[in-house]
């Protein structure tokens, strides 16, 4: 029976002990947290794998949702990033965005077409995104199912694109510790103290104070701190900063609205820009941008001119863009902060959890085997990951947006390699995983096509110029699609009434 020990709490501590007890039931789970050690707080968001994972470790969402605050997610909204419009990122759907069945194309590569289509006929890219349309009327992705006699509440709602949530931090680390409480898992209350190694540098145990804790394996959540990756083992660290040089972060909240939006919205701010999360009793929000241009008091003072209103900020925080190299060593993985951090933007934090955490149960051996091998690809598949994620972040930064950073960014950064393809290849012809995406990143062409349509980066001339093969057809599906789209919105609750069916019902959601 192997002893398991998470180091530190919070939402990635409590979630890899809570994961850890369903992947090795027989282990005996013990997590290390100190209630001197704050939390960040300010909102947060993740992404719909973030609801897989609550259903692997047993949490019930709708409980969630009222518990934590929680609101739906249904993809961002970027304000001002581009001059000319602002525009939605969508989580996949599959009756308005709908590109996972609307393919377009016969025997050739399939991809995303709906823009060059729209751009061919003259029409507003804005009329295929289901999102910017229940974006403008309040509307959330659900709709009623119907319920059969004694059926729970909940049970009747099913769901008309992809989803994720926004949550309290607080709460949310609260309500996971209640639960894993529980279950068994087993809460030292103190500090990290010193820590033990075998001849071969694996850790043996570790002391909370006086109290001596044995351990088979060591999962650093120590957030920021980097007690263990960092501090004790010295892992190598790989800074992206020269691609992504915000580095700062202020947390404030804003009162909450009666239908809050269901999805994040990213405003562009002349330094970075603002997050603002909703949630039930109120927007969690911060402003994040490169410290070397501004300081705390001048960001402070955009943020009042924005909102319009004094804001009295938690402190502020400093992060630098990167992630270690070998987040698994010896006997340690380091997850969730610990690991690494490269910006809040598309809320991938959480997303890289969860995937670490599947890859590292996936394969048993990671944790007995002790082989250099197995532990290189494990660091080698993270590296990569988050590779792919800074070029998909940075893509989001090369816009028209007038301002000292924004127009002057490719030009003070270094571009990814990847970037700058797409960007000279999105010229003649559409993005294609079989093509642009050979090596599986963490986005596909259709998120990048979303991203540079958006921003403006791909002209309509472009688009238009993009060859459309089976044009009649094609042009057909685009037109069902549109009007599955105005379909949708007849039926779809409001993002409040969804919220108040959980509160009502405070039961397991059932999507379809």
């Amino acid at each position: 029976m192997a002893n398991l020990v998470v180091v530190g709490g919070g939402t990635a501590g409590w979630i890899t002990a809570l994961f850890a007890q369903v992947a090795l039931p027989e282990s005996n789970i013990t997590l290390v947290e100190s209630d001197k050690i704050g939390i960040l707080g300010a909102g947060e968001g993740t992404t719909p794998d973030f609801i897989s994972l609550l259903s692997y470790i047993g949490i019930d969402t709708a409980d969630l949702i009222t518990e934590c605050y929680a609101t739906l997610k249904t993809g961002l909204k970027f304000t001002g990033w581009n001059p000319e419009r602002d525009y939605h990122f969508p989580f996949p759907g599959d009756a308005g965005i709908g590109e996972q069945i609307y393919r377009f194309t016969v025997g050739t590569l399939a991809t995303s077409m709906s823009a060059p289509i729209s751009a061919r006929l003259g029409r507003d890219f804005r009329e295929y995104d289901l999102l910017h349309k229940m974006a403008e009327l309040g509307l959330s992705p659900m709709y009623e199912r119907g319920f059969s006699e004694g059926q729970d509440i909940v049970d009747g709602v099913g769901s008309l694109a992809s989803w994720a949530i926004h949550f309290d931090a607080r709460e949310l680390a609260a309500y996971l510790r209640k639960v894993g409480e529980s279950r068994g898992i087993v809460r030292i209350e103190g500090l990290l103290g010193d820590i033990k190694t075998d001849n071969d540098g694996y850790i043996s145990s570790i002391y909370v104070g006086e109290q001596k804790i044995e351990t088979d394996f060591v999962f650093d959540a120590t957030g920021f701190a980097r007690m263990i990756i960092g501090k004790f083992y010295n892992a190598p660290w790989k800074s992206h900063q020269k691609h992504l040089p915000v580095n700062r972060a202020i947390p404030f909240f804003l009162d909450s609205v009666d239908n809050p939006p269901a999805y994040t919205e990213a405003v562009s701010m002349d330094y970075g820009w603002m997050w603002k999360i909703p949630l039930q009793h109120r927007f969690g929000c911060g402003y994040v941008f490169d410290s070397n241009r501004i300081s705390d008091d001048e960001a402070k003072d955009e943020i009042e001119k924005v909102i319009g209103h004094s804001v009295e900020p938690p402190t502020a925080f400093s992060f630098d863009a990167g992630c270690y190299t070998t987040p698994l060593v010896k006997n340690v993985l380091a997850v969730g902060l610990a690991a690494g951090f490269v910006e809040p933007l598309e809320a991938t934090s959480l997303w890289q959890l969860s995937r670490s955490l599947h890859r590292f149960f996936g394969a048993r051996a990671h944790m007995t085997s002790r082989s250099d091998a197995a532990y290189k690809a494990f660091n080698r598949a993270s590296i990569d990951e988050t590779d792919a994620i800074v070029s998909f972040l940075y893509m989001h930064y090369v816009t028209n947006r007038k301002g000292d950073l924004w127009q002057n960014y490719v030009h003070n950064t270094e571009m990814p390699e990847l970037v700058s393809e797409l960007l000279e290849v999105s010229k003649v012809r559409p993005l294609y995983n079989e093509l642009d995406f050979v090596k599986k990143i963490a986005f596909n062409e259709s998120d990048f096509t979303t991203i540079m349509v958006g921003s403006g980066l791909i002209s309509r001339e472009s688009l238009s110029l993009w060859d459309i093969s089976e044009p009649e057809r094609n042009i057909e599906r685009y037109l069902e699609m549109v009007e599955n789209v105005n379909a949708s919105l007849e039926v779809l609750m409001t993002h409040g009434q969804f919220l108040e069916r959980c509160r009502m019902g405070n039961k397991s959601i059932s999507v379809v």
